[in-house]
């Protein structure tokens, strides 16, 4: 989290450069409505700095604009803090990493919660979804570690093999951390099956018609 010396000197760089981005005060000050989707994700910092922003370019707008959070603006934000944690460069400090609910603007939203408690997507398997209900608040007993060690592949050797699969003959999904490795696998995938890679182009063509009355025919 900023203290007070970088916020001070943060600020004065941004009305530095709103001078000259009147376009931009503009679009902040048409809003009525911000929605942030995975809020887990977004760090107290920049939670910090989009209010500081957002009030900023508002504060000409009376109706104690300057007051509110975020100028005003009604925010509604979706995401579970459970899942992902804020996306910082790894040579930021720990302090950086801290949630958007640890910003001091996230108490000037006044943000009334509603919480989702059916999950959908495990709907036809109560058993998983209720394991993943229990890891989800960091607990782990000790049948869902039975369970989930059922479902363990030791060595995936070859990937067709169904004794590499628990019986099965369905394909174990992968996870990779990098994009690299995902796409080599991919590719091996690909290049394994049967037929051959064709390209197709195409070419298309539409007409514009201008407030002129006069018409334009575009390629590509």
């Amino acid at each position: 989290m900023d203290n007070n010396n970088d916020i001070s000197a943060w600020m004065t760089n941004l009305r530095a450069r709103l001078k000259y981005r009147t376009d931009m005060i503009a679009r902040w000050q048409k809003l009525r409505y911000l929605v942030i989707d995975e809020i887990s994700m977004l760090s107290s910092r920049l939670f910090t700095r989009l209010d500081l922003v957002a009030t900023e370019c508002r504060r000409s707008m009376g109706k104690n604009a300057e007051k509110l959070a975020f100028g005003g603006i009604q925010l509604i934000v979706f995401g579970d803090f459970f899942q992902l944690p804020p996306v910082v460069p790894a040579s930021r400090t720990q302090s950086e990493s801290k949630f958007a609910f640890q910003s001091p603007s996230w108490d000037k939203c006044h943000f009334k919660v509603v919480e989702l408690t059916h999950s959908w997507r495990q709907s036809d398997d109560p058993k998983l979804a209720h394991l993943l209900s229990v890891i989800r608040e960091g607990q782990c007993p000790k049948w869902a570690i039975k369970i989930l060690r059922s479902r363990v592949i030791s060595e995936l050797g070859n990937y067709k093999s169904d004794d590499n699969n628990n019986g099965s003959k369905c394909i174990a999904t992968r996870l990779y951390t990098h994009r690299a490795d995902a796409e080599a696998w991919n590719k091996r995938m690909l290049d394994e099956l049967p037929g051959y890679a064709a390209t197709e182009l195409r070419y298309w063509s539409w007409s514009c018609q201008w407030s002129s009355g006069c018409s334009r025919e575009d390629k590509q």
